[in-house]
């Protein structure tokens, strides 16, 4: 059975109004990593700025993106579909034969992506999670992640 969906894409808040692809991989054991294409002309309508060469589409690269798929029916069994990520890179794509089909290619990863440049062995003791979790946190833009920790005592373990 084929559903009609809505599919929304924003980039750091900004609506896009129109998408060429959009795919996703997500392996085990690895971040999840995204490709998003869009007409040329499509970003740089947005742009005020018309007199330099990727306007729009530069000011993207390392801002939050936000996809969001719904069914336009309401189909039992079928729940919302949303993804978070960051933009890492983006490159340009030439159109055929001098067509106007020039695309932008934005690809990155899950929010989680963040998290990897800190250090990844620590030891803590005597602490509670929340406070492990703001001193690993310390350095990074917490805007961009929610934690809700519903333990607030100081649990003890081992780690064999």
């Amino acid at each position: 059975m084929t559903l009609q969906s809505e599919f929304n894409v924003s980039i750091d808040g900004e609506i896009i109004p129109a998408i060429v692809s959009f795919s996703l991989k997500e392996k085990v054991g690895e971040h999840s990593q995204f490709e998003l294409k869009i007409r040329t002309d499509v970003l740089e309508k947005l742009s005020e700025d018309n007199d330099s060469i990727l306007g729009d589409s530069r000011k993207f690269l390392g801002k939050s993106i936000a996809v969001q798929i719904t069914s336009s029916e309401n189909v039992e069994g079928y729940t919302d579909f949303a993804f978070k990520g960051i933009i890492t890179t983006m490159h340009t794509q030439k159109g055929f034969f001098g067509s106007t089909e020039d695309v932008i290619i934005y690809v990155g990863h899950s929010s989680c992506i963040l998290l990897d440049d800190g250090s990844h062995h620590n030891s803590f003791s005597e602490m509670a999670l929340s406070d492990i979790i703001a001193d690993m946190l310390g350095t990074y833009d917490q805007s961009k992640l929610k934690v809700l920790i519903a333990l607030k005592r100081m649990t003890p373990y081992s780690i064999l």
